[in-house]
């Protein structure tokens, strides 16, 4: 499948066990032994296997530990270039069989000016970041795993990584659940299991001479940094078990066995249980931090539920962005809140639209100057999910918030499973809600009069017209404040 673009598939990926050495962390050096667990669902006499995988050379593949032939497909350039491994056997519903692919390499990144995605060795610490904001195949855990790099089949995750001794420590997702001290070669292994599925652009290793923090909570927190950053950086996430008890308030318990945090240079990134965050936010000891509240909300919303594929991203970073309101709003009240969202209001629509164009929400226009995570869905997006709030009531739209990650558990989901939520809050309004402001272009421009006499003031809104693609905006919340101030004579 394209990554934005769902194809059902004939199997479904249920587990991913890797041995991962890294020979010289500081040059980006990994050999793989990646064990890819598939149960297929459906029948075919001459199967086939699509593997992701960027910059690594495959050495071999085998299949029920025979050697399997593989074939590239496509051009590096292409969104849906893989390795394709032929089953030389015939499948049906049920069936389970394991892939295993041999590689080793250099581990690289999406490319570019300002590449973000891929596999990064920066102050002291190797990392990788899930996604890219430019590369067309989105998803860019390929750069250091041999997976079906697709948000739409998510799989439990093992990994042992292997480093050199002393001096590296590893973060990654799930559980650490053992650790083996340096061996005769010189190499310690680091035991990593998430136990939740797991969308493959949410996987994430990082590597370095970290220090940890652990805080209580509703579950462990803990928290990965250079020994220079241990001051700064500990006070920055000091406030991150509150956030998380009160995302957990409005959207449900938290669904996964703990909240990490590593910091890298380049972020922030919301890797399933182990978010990638940036130096530069870490060491201002900020601990409002909205950003990490923003990487936080999508283990909800984005982890926990991810999008059936990327043009639904709006259903991660639309509703983490307005959870950064949710956190101001716990810390400061409501004033705050919607101070904040004025804000983004006015970005979005005096900027970004400018800047990116005006587009909608869903399945996005993502040619420069736009990008796989343009603004809009974020600052826009927020607004957007505001707005249903401020329709719905507090108590409807929250339910609304965890009747969906409840269907959707450890799933995914597209806009329609939003939709459905959201219709017992919304009722009638909500089809158009979601075709004005989701799936539609722009925003409402209004006229206001005020016409006050000895008595009173009565104040008339209208929506003016605007672009001809653009919508009749029908679901618009209109909140009216009028403040009089009178001063006696002397």
């Amino acid at each position: 499948s394209r990554p934005t673009l769902f194809r059902p598939q004939i199997f479904d990926v249920q587990h991913y066990e890797a041995d991962l050495r890294f020979p010289d962390p500081a040059r980006r050096t990994i050999e793989g032994d990646v064990r890819i667990i598939v149960r297929w669902v459906d029948t075919a006499s001459a199967p086939y296997f699509p593997v992701h995988l960027r910059g690594c050379i495959i050495d071999s593949v085998t299949v029920r530990d025979q050697r399997a032939t593989v074939a590239t497909m496509g051009a590096v350039q292409d969104d849906t270039m893989y390795h394709r491994v032929r089953i030389d056997h015939a499948v049906r519903p049920d069936l389970v069989d394991t892939i295993r692919v041999f590689y080793r390499g250099t581990m690289t990144n999406e490319g570019g000016t300002g590449a973000w995605g891929g596999v990064h060795y920066q102050d002291s610490v190797l990392y990788c970041l899930g996604v890219g904001f430019s590369a067309n195949y989105v998803s860019t855990t390929q750069h250091w795993l041999a997976c079906y790099d697709h948000p739409s089949d998510k799989a439990t995750f093992r990994a042992r990584f292997i480093v050199p001794s002393p001096g590296w420590n590893v973060a990654s997702v799930g559980q650490l659940i053992a650790t083996r001290p340096p061996a005769p070669d010189g190499y310690a292994v680091y035991d990593w299991y998430e136990r939740h599925p797991t969308s493959t652009y949410l996987l994430t290793f990082a590597i370095g001479p970290y220090v940890t923090a652990e805080m209580d909570g509703v579950v462990p927190h803990v928290f990965y940094m250079l020994e220079r950053d241990r001051v700064r950086s500990t006070r920055s996430y000091a406030l991150v078990p509150r956030m998380t008890e009160t995302f957990a308030r409005r959207y449900g318990p938290y669904p996964f066995d703990k909240v990490g945090y590593c910091n890298t240079l380049k972020g922030a990134m919301e890797h399933q249980t182990m978010i990638s965050f940036p130096v530069s936010l870490a060491q201002r000891g900020d601990t409002v931090n909205t950003t990490a509240a923003h990487e936080l909300a999508h283990q909800w919303f984005g982890d926990c539920v991810s999008p059936l594929d990327f043009r639904y991203a709006w259903l991660t970073e639309s509703f983490a962005t307005f959870s950064e309101c949710v956190w101001l709003e716990e810390l400061r009240g409501r004033a705050v809140y919607f101070q904040s969202l004025e804000s983004k209001a006015r970005t979005y629509i005096t900027g970004i639209a400018r800047d990116e164009g005006v587009f909608p929400l869903e399945d996005f226009n993502r040619t420069p100057p736009s990008s796989n995570y343009p603004q809009t869905i974020y600052q826009k997006g927020a607004v957007v999910v505001a707005m249903a709030r401020a329709l719905a009531g507090d108590s409807a739209f929250f339910d609304a918030m965890q009747r969906y990650v409840n269907a959707n558990r450890y799933g995914t989901a597209t806009t329609a499973e939003m939709t459905s939520a959201l219709r017992p809050a919304l009722g009638e309004r909500t089809d158009a809600f979601m075709r004005e402001w989701v799936t539609g272009r722009g925003w409402a421009k209004l006229a206001v009069d005020l016409n006050p006499d000895a008595r009173s003031v009565t104040v008339t809104q209208m929506q003016r017209a605007t672009n001809p693609d653009w919508p009749l905006f029908t679901t618009l919340p209109l909140n009216t404040w009028i403040t009089r101030s009178s001063v006696e004579a002397p």
